[in-house]
């Protein structure tokens, strides 16, 4: 298979992810096989990012990488993905959530195209900073 942009890669993939009964593991597969056959492999993480930007153009789904002080309750969560809707206008939201208590309070929301700190450890960091 001659080489293509990264971008029209994402595109393809995002593609066929939206696609009903997609075998999302095989795509996958397919993925990584051509990242090295490529010699790409370098540009995984990058090709992650553009596949799910394509994937929110495409469908309205936004990918949300979240990382809090302490676990988010059902609460939080719902308050949150309707924020990132609103914010984005996104028709759906899937939050990957992480905690990390070194956080001390908050969080840390993740999109492919930009990132909210509203931690307590990122406010002190401000705070010092001013100093």
């Amino acid at each position: 298979m001659a080489k293509v942009s990264r971008q029209a890669l994402a595109r393809v993939v995002a593609e066929r992810l939206s696609a009903e009964n997609s075998d999302d593991s095989a795509i996958m597969r397919e993925v990584a096989a051509y990242l090295l056959d490529h010699n790409m492999a370098d540009n995984a993480d990058t090709l992650i990012n553009d596949i799910a930007v394509e994937l929110f153009k495409q469908t309205g789904r936004l990918v949300v990488e979240v990382t809090t002080a302490r676990a988010l309750t059902d609460e939080a969560r719902t308050n949150l993905i309707k924020y990132l809707q609103d914010k984005t206008g996104a028709t759906s939201v899937e939050l990957h959530e992480t905690v990390d208590e070194s956080l001390i309070g908050g969080l840390i929301a993740k999109t492919p195209s930009a990132e909210l700190d509203v931690s307590v450890r990122n406010t002190l960091r401000q705070l010092t900073a001013l100093a």
